[in-house]
């Protein structure tokens, strides 16, 4: 009767014990789809921007068209994205041209109608992308730790869960992930 009673016990402590892990799984799921919409957002707001930017810097500076096209080439990049992982890619291939843009603009100082508004949110987006970047990548660390970790491993099996991508900025100074746009 004891033995009854203990596997009754077990039972229901299991049936609960993968209920409160499912949620917990789905509400990380949640939290990735929220931090990647914030993410969207500024980089949809940056890429929109993005034009006007290299306007400007073409007003400036004539001898930077190679540097220049890479940046508008981006655009286009990003623009035919299909998914998430497109757009974390164009980002990336942009990221390893901003510093070169935000350093153009600096060299030149030339006051310009406009020139110093567009360079300030061109650079605050930048930086909030940076942190919301952060963001959502702990909340994708959180959520695959459940996923590929643990008991609640089987649970995602169960549940279809699979992980979720990483936002990685490699900055580097090749630049042949560019030259392939």
């Amino acid at each position: 009767m004891i033995a009854i009673i203990i596997i009754i016990g077990l039972v229901i402590f299991a049936i609960i014990y993968s209920i409160l892990t499912y949620k917990k799984i789905v509400k990380a799921k949640i939290d990735i789809r929220k931090a990647w919409h914030e993410l969207d957002a500024s980089l949809k707001e940056r890429f929109n921007l993005l034009p006007r930017y290299i306007i400007l810097l073409q007003r400036i500076a004539f001898d930077q068209k190679a540097t220049l096209q890479k940046a508008a080439d981006t655009i286009s990049y990003y623009k035919s994205a299909k998914n998430k992982a497109d757009k974390i890619a164009s980002d990336v291939i942009l990221n390893n041209v901003i510093n070169d843009l935000f350093t153009i603009y600096q060299e030149k100082n030339v006051e310009l109608q406009d020139s110093e508004k567009i360079n300030f949110k061109f650079h605050v987006l930048t930086e909030q992308i940076s942190s919301l970047r952060q963001n959502y990548n702990l909340k994708v660390k959180k959520y695959n730790d459940k996923v590929l970790k643990g008991p609640s491993k089987i649970i995602a099996l169960l549940g279809h869960f699979k992980p979720d991508i990483y936002y990685e900025v490699n900055i580097s100074n090749n630049k042949e992930e560019i030259d392939s746009l």
